[in-house]
């Protein structure tokens, strides 16, 4: 089990988290925030086993932040990670069908906000840090739907207006296996086979600034 802390000072239980291996579905913002929710999200496809091990782990932080903060409110469902559905749509994008999937596995969403207000009304960008396989932070990709990766998260419990929930905060993205946005394309899709001369990584040293915010975000 990870190691749960109290922040008396934000009233909230929170603990650090890296994810095992999932498969990015659906919409992806991660070197590039959202234009239209300034925000960073990423979902990913686990497997059932890391799925309900990880949801123990949800439900323990928001009890212990139902138990040490939120004493008299009620509890929400935890929304962040879920039992996979197969949702078909028709033309005009209606749902027309759902399924549950057949190897019984969850989706795990986390968000980031691109930018907060501190106490004092000063505005602080924020980055999700981007890794390579290896570890190296890199910037300059795509990255989409299909990608291989492990995420870093700050869950953290809060408790508002009478309500006792979760959230789960994206820190970090771990690239195992790159799909960028615009499908399976590679080099040879477009002609280009192998020369000699430059390879991404060898000639630059790339810089991405991260910073652990997650004692200055209200919930």
């Amino acid at each position: 089990m990870a190691d749960i802390k109290v922040n008396e000072k934000y009233k909230k239980v929170e603990t650090n988290i890296t994810t095992c291996k999932g498969k990015l579905i659906g919409y992806t913002a991660i070197v590039k925030p959202s234009a239209q929710f300034n925000n960073y999200t990423a979902a990913i496809l686990i497997s059932k086993e890391d799925g309900e091990e990880l949801l123990k782990l949800f439900q323990e932080v928001k009890r212990q932040q139902y138990k040490t903060f939120g004493k008299g409110s009620t509890t929400q469902e935890i929304t962040r990670l879920k039992p996979y559905v197969v949702v078909e749509k028709n033309e005009d994008g209606e749902i027309i069908k759902e399924t549950a999937d057949e190897e019984g596995r969850y989706i795990l969403k986390a968000t980031a906000k691109a930018s907060i207000k501190t106490r004092t009304g000063e505005i602080i960008n924020k980055k999700v840090g981007v890794f390579d396989a290896k570890g190296k932070p890199c910037m300059g990709i795509s990255v989409g739907e299909g990608s291989v990766v492990r995420l870093a998260l700050n869950l953290a419990g809060y408790t508002v207006a009478g309500k006792t929930g979760l959230s789960v905060n994206l820190r970090a993205v771990q690239i195992i296996e790159l799909v960028e946005y615009g499908g399976e394309a590679t080099a040879a899709t477009y002609g280009f086979g192998e020369e000699e001369g430059f390879e991404i990584g060898d000639e630059e040293d790339f810089v991405v600034e991260t910073e652990d915010t997650s004692e200055e975000e209200d919930f």
